[in-house]
């Protein structure tokens, strides 16, 4: 119901929509590298 709001808001900042799945780690290694270190460090609760 949101998206084409979204999608405006996107393109008045800018920003490239990406359409990567989530948990596929070779869609994008650098971003789940990131989640996998913050997911395993002592503070995520």
């Amino acid at each position: 119901m949101t998206s084409k709001t979204v999608a405006a808001l996107l393109s008045d900042l800018e920003v490239a929509r990406s359409h990567s799945r989530p948990r596929v780690s070779n869609d994008n290694p650098y971003s789940e590298a990131l989640f996998k270190t913050l997911k395993y460090g002592p503070e995520f609760p």
